[in-house]
């Protein structure tokens, strides 16, 4: 139930509904202000209560207890939602890992050594149980860089170097993080989190392994093997994805709108949130 007031938190209308009727009701530093993701503590998430937030993530590392932290969650976003009227989305890390104090399963890497996919669906049914439960309503993940340069120092966070085996177990990855829903117009249940999957795209292709470093590849090498998981990802309905921080083909990929627009929304059928970290 929400207040006549503000239509758009009726959960009982489409999600797209929803949608048009909270932009038609922003006021142009609201809509600046979705853009923000504050990846900091309680009182500077705070600053931005009156007109609202895109995203916070202060979830990761509690100062206190896990139960108070939990409560300050709840408040934060009780208090957000009554000076604005705009929720906000809480985000964390999820690659091998829902919760402060929750499971810790093995990285990704061991993982795709596995090649077992119902095992990377179950770890990340679990993931996204554990983190809902403390308020989190998206994660940092799949990984599916592909490390094709031994020095890549992240290699740890994708499952392998191989195309093929990194959009399968990806793929199951989104499918049990979001509880097998793969259509953008259907909500997600109570012990599901939303999949971001990263870093889109090439992140594993930097030049001399450095870390953002540009990507080091022509079109063909792009499509043949960077740009395989993504399109996976996308057709199991991934809700967001997080821009690479290197640039590809000489442009940076969060301006990249040949990457983000051309490639990924209209050739893979992406329709999600594009979210810088």
């Amino acid at each position: 139930t929400s207040p006549p007031q503000r239509p758009w938190l009726a959960r009982t209308l489409p999600i797209s509904q929803r949608v048009e009727l909270l932009l038609a009701n922003l006021t142009v530093n609201q809509k600046i202000q979705q853009t923000y993701a504050v990846h900091s503590s309680e009182k500077v998430a705070r600053q931005f209560q009156q007109d609202g937030v895109g995203s916070v993530k202060f979830l990761s590392a509690f100062d206190e207890d896990l139960e108070t932290s939990i409560q300050k969650r709840n408040q934060l976003q009780s208090d957000f939602l009554a000076a604005s009227g705009i929720p906000i989305s809480f985000i964390n890390e999820g690659l091998h890992g829902g919760a402060p104090g929750g499971t810790i399963f093995p990285m990704p890497v061991n993982q795709g050594a596995t090649w077992n996919r119902t095992l990377v669906r179950l770890i990340a049914r679990a993931i996204a149980i554990e983190a809902r439960a403390i308020g989190v309503d998206t994660v940092f993940a799949p990984v599916v860089n592909l490390w094709t340069d031994p020095r890549f120092g992240r290699l740890q966070e994708g499952y392998s170097e191989n195309p093929f085996l990194t959009a399968t177990l990806g793929m199951e990855a989104v499918l049990g993080l979001q509880h097998n829903v793969t259509t953008p117009s259907d909500y997600l249940d109570n012990v599901s989190v939303a999949s971001l999957g990263k870093h889109y795209a090439a992140y594993g292709a930097a030049t001399g392994g450095l870390n953002g470093g540009p990507a080091s590849v022509d079109r063909r090498m792009l499509f043949e093997v960077y740009l395989r998981p993504w399109s996976a990802l996308a057709s199991v309905g991934m809700r967001a994805c997080m821009p690479a921080h290197n640039t590809v083909l000489g442009v940076p990929c969060h301006a990249n709108e040949y990457l983000l627009k051309d490639v990924l929304r209209e050739r893979f059928g992406f329709r999600g949130v594009a979210l810088s970290d």
